[in-house]
């Protein structure tokens, strides 16, 4: 029992999608065929319903009866969404949903320099939800004598409501009745419709839990904790949408409002990139203009690695400590991170040092190699004692010419703070950039986002190491070199060699 609730929840947390609930290709197989058949031409407005709502759960993720609750209107091209209830909306014969996103619910304030988020995302309606939609609103305005329409106040988006459930799931159950292999009662629910695009999301290539969530709007327990991380754009969102639904519909059109176009989805406290080059040009400054006062040229160092590492090891910067040079394996190019204490324990996680990670830690301890060669003997011998751990250094000179010892969280609201960025802003924008180019497993193994204690790199876990590394190698330094962070040192503040 211990052992299958182990594996089910190592499974569960490296983000596993398929199990024998979720539908098979067979199985969408034959829902496109009962969909296409019980909506032909003289099908009654129940039965319409129940192919809309069959298909809307299957193409959105959303639970049928969170769909019942929706609304149907039709909005005018150029008005913005806003707040508007959840639901199918037509613009300018166009459909499309508004929907609303799943995201951290405790994230209240929002910085000047953090990406603009939307509560709600915009996906272009597929074609066969296209198509249904029409068909329904047609019936729906012959059986009232033509006193249904969509363009006042919101309508409900199903008229028969419970009754469209029912048949959807009788549609669900009746599946191939002339095979021998019955439909597995898990997949003839309605709750199996709405695992089917999670699941599609997820096994995509750069499949992410959290566009996942976004999209559709269910926010499992692995996500939880990785949805606090990375502001995702909302073009990138329907392009991933796009790309999941490929293979059962496509989309009906590409006119997405210009509202939800320069907005993101979820994270609300990731940077925004211009916010991140003035912190870098910032703190090259620094290294550029002390060049003369050894305390300065100290502090700028300090500041200057210090901020580097906790992009390049989505640190916390708020507890625990950063490692130094010495804690890196030289032959994996892996060491432990501990930035976080659960249940008044650390916890930890196994990152990857990237190559411009690693030469800035060999800068940093260079610099303080001839740091310790100028300054008094007492403060030499603090510093080579501080050079010989597993932590990175972190103090400054006083004007006395002594060694005040600094902790993770004070240095990294020297290196971040003051620049207006939060301590853990590294953490925010790396996640985000790291969406779609690698994998959920790897990004959960290098957030922590797995287990407590060792998390992905415990003893049941099926992670391997060597995979770990090459799927962070691809990216990591790639991302950092786009935005402007290179290794450098007070004598050499172009990219170091």
């Amino acid at each position: 029992m211990e052992t299958g609730f182990r594996n089910a929840r190592v499974r569960t947390a490296q983000a596993l999608p398929l199990g024998w609930r979720h539908l098979t290709e067979v199985d969408i197989e034959q829902v496109i065929a009962i969909v296409v058949e019980r909506s032909s031409s003289g099908a009654d407005l129940v039965t319409l319903e129940a192919c809309l709502l069959l298909w809307c759960g299957l193409v959105t993720g959303r639970h049928p009866t969170d769909l019942l609750a929706m609304t149907i209107r039709k909005v005018a091209k150029g008005s913005r969404l806003g707040n508007q209830p959840q639901g199918l909306i037509e613009r300018s014969g166009k459909w499309g949903w508004w929907l609303r996103a799943a995201a951290p619910q405790d994230q209240k304030s929002v910085r000047k320099q953090m990406n603009p988020t939307s509560p709600f995302v915009y996906l272009p309606a597929t074609e066969m939800v296209a198509m249904l939609a029409e068909i329904c609103v047609e019936k729906r305005n012959s059986t009232s004598a033509g006193r249904f329409h969509i363009s006042g106040e919101p309508q409900p988006l199903f008229a028969t409501g419970k009754r469209a459930i029912g048949e959807m799931s009788r549609m669900l159950a009746a599946r191939n009745p002339a095979g021998i292999d019955r439909a597995r009662r898990a997949t003839t629910t309605p709750e199996a419709v709405a695992r089917w695009l999670p699941a599609e999301l997820l096994g995509a290539p750069g499949g992410d839990i959290v566009p996942a969530s976004v999209i559709t709007g269910q926010l499992p327990s692995v996500a939880r904790t990785a949805a606090h991380y990375g502001a995702v754009s909302h073009g990138g969102v329907i392009r991933r949408y796009e790309a999941a639904i490929r293979r059962v519909d496509a989309l009906s059109h590409d006119d997405i409002p210009s509202d939800a176009l320069v907005s993101h989805l979820g994270d609300k406290f990731t940077p925004t990139d211009t916010a991140v080059r003035h912190l870098i040009a910032q703190l090259t400054d620094g290294l550029a203009n002390a060049e003369h006062d050894a305390a300065d040229r100290h502090l700028a160092m300090m500041r200057y690695t210090v901020a580097l590492l906790t992009f390049a090891f989505a640190h916390r910067g708020d507890s625990g400590s950063i490692p130094s040079l010495w804690a890196v394996h030289a032959e994996t190019g892996l060491c432990w991170v501990a930035d976080k204490t659960i249940a008044g324990s650390q916890s930890r996680r196994m990152v990857w040092v990237c190559a411009t990670a690693a030469r800035q830690l060999q800068l940093y301890d260079e610099h303080l190699g001839e740091l310790q060669a100028g300054v008094s003997r007492a403060a030499a011998q603090i510093i080579a004692d501080t050079r010989s751990g597993r932590s990175l250094p972190l103090f400054e000179l006083t004007p006395e010419g002594g060694v005040r010892k600094l902790n993770t969280s004070v240095a990294s609201s020297e290196a971040l703070k003051r620049w207006g960025l939060p301590k853990n802003a590294g953490r925010h924008w790396l996640r985000a950039k790291l969406v779609g180019r690698c994998s959920t497993e790897s990004l959960h193994a290098f957030y922590g986002h797995g287990p407590v204690s060792d998390g992905s790199w415990d003893e049941m876990s099926a992670l391997d190491p060597s995979a770990y590394r090459a799927d962070l190698a691809r990216v990591l330094d790639t991302v950092l070199a786009e935005i402007g962070w290179t290794a450098r040192s007070p004598a050499k503040t172009g990219a170091a060699a």
